[in-house]
């Protein structure tokens, strides 16, 4: 399925990566509500709300590109996962069973391919859009998060634009990884918000999200980590009950 660009490129506070039919496709994603109203809106009803509880910076590279897609597939595209591992382990076994066969040898690579190359799609749309970048003299796109009660604002870096806020409500997913925490508005765009820049906050502000957005980080590791993270969250969550 071809690719094309929706939209030019621009310099915002985060980019966003669209898997149409699990093909990654590059597509701006919709504008949030003004941070202004939101913010004179919620002074209006709760003075204290206006109260930062995080401010975190993030600086986006090629390889951050390559994390937020691949987060993006594990999250809204794993319908496809499931097929390709599937349709990859099926083509390995025939290929074994006729191994004889001068097409045996076939069905074992292109098997290998369909469960080994699960990202491949999205990594060619990442480095697509990280050299559109590069090509048009442009920097990489740098954003600072501004965490509040009700709502965190996306401020463009350097700071000559005007942010965007996006309330917690609004969230549609979470993701996790060992370096970052994934934030997607919408299966077509997420935020990526650095564990190092949190330190030893970590903990804190995945209790925060997931109380905020009544949601839970999906974390990207093997089964047992997964395990052992959801049940030190929920001891977490008893400690402040």
């Amino acid at each position: 399925m071809p690719e094309k660009l929706r939209g030019s490129v621009q310099p915002l506070s985060s980019f966003t990566l669209q898997e149409k039919l699990c093909l990654t496709d590059v597509q701006r994603a919709p504008e949030a509500s003004s941070c202004e109203a939101v913010n004179r809106e919620r002074a209006r009803r709760a003075p204290e709300s206006s109260m930062v509880y995080y401010n975190v910076s993030m600086q986006h590279t090629e390889k951050t590109f390559e994390k937020l897609a691949h987060m993006q597939y594990d999250l809204f595209c794993r319908s496809n996962l499931i097929v390709r591992s599937m349709l990859g382990m099926g083509a390995v076994v025939l290929g074994v069973v006729n191994f004889s066969e001068w097409w045996g040898v076939l069905l074992i690579a292109y098997g290998s391919f369909l469960a080994s190359g699960r990202y491949n799609s999205a990594n060619h749309t990442a480095h697509k859009l990280a050299r559109q970048i590069r090509d048009s003299g442009m920097d990489f796109p740098a954003s600072r998060y501004v965490f509040r009660e009700n709502a965190f604002e996306i401020i463009p870096l350097p700071e000559n634009a005007n942010g965007e806020c996006l309330a917690y409500a609004d969230v549609h997913r979470l993701g996790e990884d060992g370096e970052y925490f994934y934030i997607f508005r919408n299966q077509y765009g997420g935020y990526m918000i650095p564990k190092a820049e949190l330190g030893e906050k970590e903990k804190e502000f995945r209790l925060f999200m997931e109380k905020q957005t009544k949601q839970t980080f999906e974390a990207k590791a093997a089964p047992v980590l997964r395990l052992l993270r959801k049940m030190d969250t929920q001891r977490q969550k008893s400690r402040q009950s």
